[in-house]
């Protein structure tokens, strides 16, 4: 009886050991798990981050090209104006100036009237 006591003692020890040593094998398990999980979402995170970033970047460089599209716009848009205000200045110069030739004409041919009238009386 005492060798049977001692025999159920020693499977109750070598079962409890067991037991122990397959909740800390499992408890490791369910830790490895646990980093392998956090170690993903950190990589996820890290990548939507390079993501957005790539995103912003690129955003940015759009923004760049377009306000000096509009800046190249806007000085086109100057030029053209000045040329044709310009071209306005030269047709008003041209037409002040055959105005003024009509009107020395119409003077001279005023001025020879009167003196053929002149001479006729």
């Amino acid at each position: 009886e005492k060798e049977e006591r001692i025999a159920s003692q020693e499977e109750e020890a070598a079962a409890e050991a067991e037991t122990e040593m397959l909740e800390g094998r499992q408890s490791h398990e369910w830790a490895v798990a646990a980093m392998e999980r956090e170690k993903e979402e950190l990589i996820a995170s890290h990548e939507e981050a390079v993501a957005a970033a790539a995103e912003t970047e690129k955003l940015e460089k759009l923004e760049r090209r377009q306000s000096r599209e509009l800046a190249v716009a806007a000085m086109e848009h100057e030029k053209e104006e000045r040329i044709a205000s310009h071209e306005e200045a030269v047709a008003a110069a041209a037409e002040a100036e055959n105005l003024e030739r009509r009107q020395r004409r119409e003077w001279a041919v005023a001025a020879m009237e009167r003196e053929k009238e002149e001479r006729i009386a």
